[in-house]
């Protein structure tokens, strides 16, 4: 194994701003990134205790402390034992002896859309499950340290709320052209899809101007003459989805199109 300065190690901390994902990106432990830190007289203490090192605490908080192993994992994600535990609390994992599981006091806090409401009794991964309410009306029960770690925000109506705004700001969402716009979006992303082989699998892409805004698909579709009938067509055929690279054709002259670079393909290959 190429052995790796403390030079670059250091330098992935600070670009990554967290022990556990520069050890990572690095392949190495993360209690070698943070001794070889420690050495090199970097202080530690400004590593951010990311969404990514709340996740891994949740998943893996319980298991280390019933190996007894909670110093290592400190170590892994280059804390202090004490900050790990201190974090744990936080988030609800604090073990309560009396009652042999991982107890939580959140009633009346609220996360996102979410108001804790009362502890439901039912157990999931050693953590309470609770009761919340929705700022849109609805109860959904949750365990409490996905809830309290940021990880759930809403019964579902953020997520439908988002998708709602982003369909309808221009109006178009059940027009021609806006199906022809997500149609080329999936065929050149979604590997699930029967066409993606001749898209997306031989590296044809949609430019980053059109997958970043549908407007600014629409404006291009009006500006190059997009009738009801037509049919959206690549100039070069292995090419990508991009305003000059782009026209519209009636669905007889894509497909006559499609079959003359078949057929030219045929030939070449009969030749050799």
């Amino acid at each position: 194994m190429k052995k790796i300065s403390t030079k670059l190690i250091k330098k992935e901390y600070e670009r990554l701003g967290s022990i556990w994902k520069a050890a990572e990106s690095l392949g190495i432990s993360g209690q070698t990134v943070h001794r070889r830190l420690v050495a090199a007289g970097v202080d530690t203490s400004l590593n951010v205790f990311s969404k990514e090192d709340k996740k891994r605490l949740i998943e893996d908080y319980s298991l280390y402390r019933e190996e007894k192993m909670l110093d290592y994992l400190a170590m892994e994600m280059g804390r202090t034992k004490q900050f790990i535990c201190r974090q744990a609390g936080k988030l609800g994992l604090t073990k309560n002896k009396k009652r042999g599981y991982y107890k939580l006091e959140i009633s009346g806090k609220k996360f996102g859309r979410l108001t804790a409401i009362r502890e439901t009794g039912k157990k999931i991964d050693g953590c309470f499950e609770w009761l919340f309410l929705c700022d849109c009306g609805n109860e959904i029960r949750r365990k409490a340290s996905l809830v309290s770690g940021g990880f759930v925000m809403s019964c579902g109506c953020l997520h439908r709320d988002r998708t709602s705004k982003a369909s309808t700001t221009h109006g178009l969402s059940k027009s021609r052209v806006y199906k022809i716009y997500n149609g080329m979006i999936s065929r050149c992303k979604h590997k699930s899809r029967r066409d993606f082989k001749w898209y997306g699998g031989k590296g044809i892409k949609v430019c980053d101007e059109w997958k970043r805004s549908f407007e600014s698909f629409a404006n291009w579709a009006a500006e190059s003459g997009y009738k009801e009938d037509l049919t959206i067509d690549r100039i070069d055929s292995d090419g990508d989805y991009c305003p000059e690279n782009c026209q519209w054709l009636t669905l007889s002259e894509n497909v006559k199109k499609a079959n003359m670079e078949k057929h030219e393909i045929s030939s070449r290959s009969k030749k050799r």
